[in-house]
């Protein structure tokens, strides 16, 4: 759940349903998997034509206008990948940071 929807917000979600990305995906138990990237099948030459990719499949959310709706967005992200996800290195870097209101996560 993505809270507090506002324009900007929404915009830059507009513009995720039409790019194939690459996530970190955080499980429960803290292990951080990498989804949307292949080795066997990817291009290195010209990464948007990578053949594994995340896609935003789909947002639904709530107005907020009854005391019990939420403000926000749950968003649904779908991988088309061949292997399983590779584990996240976080000793390559300080780690991963992650900024809900920025709708950014960024690794070091």
């Amino acid at each position: 759940m993505l809270p507090q929807i506002n324009n900007t917000k929404m915009h830059e979600l507009q513009t995720m349903l039409n790019t194939c990305m690459m996530a970190i995906v955080v499980t429960t138990n803290d292990e951080k998997l990498v989804v949307g990237l292949s080795e066997k099948y990817g291009n290195e030459d010209v990464i948007s034509r990578n053949q594994t990719f995340l896609n935003l499949s789909g947002m639904e959310g709530g107005t907020g206008a009854a005391y019990s709706d939420e403000n926000g967005l749950t968003i649904s992200l779908m991988a088309r990948q061949f292997e399983l996800p590779r584990q996240y290195d976080a000793a390559s870097g300080s780690g991963l940071v992650v900024d809900t209101s920025a709708l950014t996560a960024t690794t070091s």
